[in-house]
């Protein structure tokens, strides 16, 4: 077979192996207690210890502990608790998309509904080391995407929670460009996305939004 059609031909639908299969095999044959989350939380991209340390410092309390994966035996879901709020802080489970979307997945299914992608990304258009982007919308250069949504050039954040970020946070806020392969992020993307103002570059931003949206959360 000279070619391999990939978006054309197929039924979407049925999938091998459902977020739900996937949690009730984790329960039956790994031991795991997965319990439902609370409905918001942060998912880091980065070490996501640096993140609790934050959390305490601002009063939060750590409440709770859950291993939803074989990723996240080393950093397992912890829910944290402040006045009457309950949150949770997962980790992507290593570098680049895949493993990051499989999580968020799982996420989703054991109730999380309103999720903070936290990550570090590389500087295009007028921004500086330690400045804060949020992206508003994130190129689709990456692979995961088209498996959740239909070809086009971008995916977007939740309007909701871009709204309430925009009256809470000194940052910039606009496009960034999400490629998953670090050895190809040519010159001249970067150059064309330059002139566009493209605040930056990551390897998962689109992953993940495009998940959200196919799965209905923000």
């Amino acid at each position: 077979m000279d070619k391999t059609p990939l978006f054309k031909g197929y039924n979407e639908t049925a999938v091998l192996l459902t977020p739900q299969q996937q949690i009730d095999n984790l329960r039956k044959n790994h031991g795991l207690t997965l319990n439902d989350l609370p409905n918001e939380g942060i998912l880091s991209a980065m070490n996501p210890s640096r993140i609790e340390s934050q959390l305490l410092k601002l009063g939060w309390i750590l409440s709770k502990k859950i291993k939803i994966s074989p990723n996240t035996q080393a950093f397992p879901v912890k829910v944290f608790t402040k006045d009457i709020r309950h949150i949770f802080l997962a980790y992507g489970g290593g570098v680049g998309p895949s493993a990051l979307c499989a999580d968020l997945e799982l996420l989703i299914m054991l109730g999380a509904k309103k999720i903070y992608l936290l990550g570090m990304c590389g500087g295009i258009a007028n921004v500086q080391i330690g400045d804060v982007v949020v992206a508003t919308k994130a190129i689709r250069d990456e692979g995961v995407s088209y498996h959740y949504l239909n070809k086009s050039v971008e995916a977007s954040a939740s309007n909701a929670l871009i709204s309430s970020l925009k009256k809470n946070l000194k940052a910039h806020f606009g496009v960034i460009w999400t490629s998953d392969a670090i050895y190809r992020s040519t010159v001249s993307k970067y150059e064309k996305y330059k002139t566009q103002k493209v605040l930056g570059i990551d390897m998962e931003t689109a992953s993940a939004y495009a998940v959200a949206i196919y799965r209905n959360i923000d």
